[in-house]
Parts: structure tokens; C-alpha cells; sequence
């Protein structure tokens, strides 16, 4: 069974989201990390070294064109093949 993914910020240029799994830490996220946060989850870029401790996340490595997670629906803005 694949990974539940998540949204996250996408690089600049790049239009849509970008898609995060989670590593299995739960800690506190160090500089430059990505992590697991909100109501309706998504990923978060750490800017800095962070107190509170989240699920730590990482780049989805085979991401699919599209995810519904709790219901909202996200898709990559790739232009269709």
C-alpha cells in the first residue's frame, strides 16, 4: 500500500503543489526541513529551527498527478501528455 502524500509548497516557476510523505520522526523540524502540519494537513517548509515538535516530511519521490486529502482534491500543474 502506497503512502498517504501531502501538499506542500511547490519550488518558484512551478504552478500546483508539490507533494510530501512522511519519514516517520516526529520531532521538532531542523532548518530546511519539511513538515506535517494543520487541520487540513499539509507540508511546511521550516525556515528556521523549530520548538514544537511535527511530523517530519520529505519530497515524495514518485509523486501522482493528483491526491484528495480530507476531501480537497490537489493536482500538479504539469500540462497534460
Amino acid at each position: 500500500m502506497r503512502q498517504r502524500l501531502f501538499p506542500g509548497p511547490a519550488p518558484i516557476g512551478i504552478a500546483g503543489p508539490r507533494y510530501f510523505e512522511m519519514t516517520g520522526e516526529f520531532r521538532a523540524p531542523k532548518r530546511g526541513e519539511y513538515f506535517i502540519s494543520g487541520a487540513v494537513p499539509e507540508a511546511y517548509y521550516a525556515p528556521n529551527d523549530l520548538t514544537t515538535p511535527y511530523q517530519i516530511a520529505r519530497p515524495a519521490t514518485t509523486p501522482p498527478r493528483e491526491i484528495v486529502v480530507d476531501g480537497f482534491r490537489y493536482r500538479r500543474g504539469e500540462p497534460d501528455a
